[in-house]
């Protein structure tokens, strides 16, 4: 979760640093804690009725400053992964099992 929080921190930072600060919204980041839920970059999202479904991304955090090294197989999320994030629960499935 504190990888989300960075993130949104970031983008926050970006949209001020230029200059934008009169927007016609605001932002507001909560945090939660989801047991076993990992971090995970770079995914699709969907809703419906509430949950949340994960497709795709990253499981390592950012990819590795070298060539050969980056975005390596083992860090596929290779996964469907369902949120509940009122029960704070969530549940997954291999993209193999499709």
């Amino acid at each position: 979760m504190k990888k989300f929080l960075f993130f949104g921190l970031s983008l926050l930072y970006s949209i001020y640093s230029n200059g934008q600060a009169n927007l016609p919204f605001e932002v507001e980041l909560d945090t939660m804690n989801i047991f076993q839920l990992g971090g995970i970059q770079s995914y699709a999202i969907g809703q419906s009725d509430g949950k949340w479904l994960i497709i795709g991304g990253r499981l390592d955090g950012l990819h590795k400053r070298q060539p050969w090294a980056s975005f390596d197989p083992a860090g596929n999320n290779n996964s469907l992964i369902v949120i509940d994030p009122v029960l704070k629960q969530k549940w997954s499935a291999p993209l193999s099992s499709l």
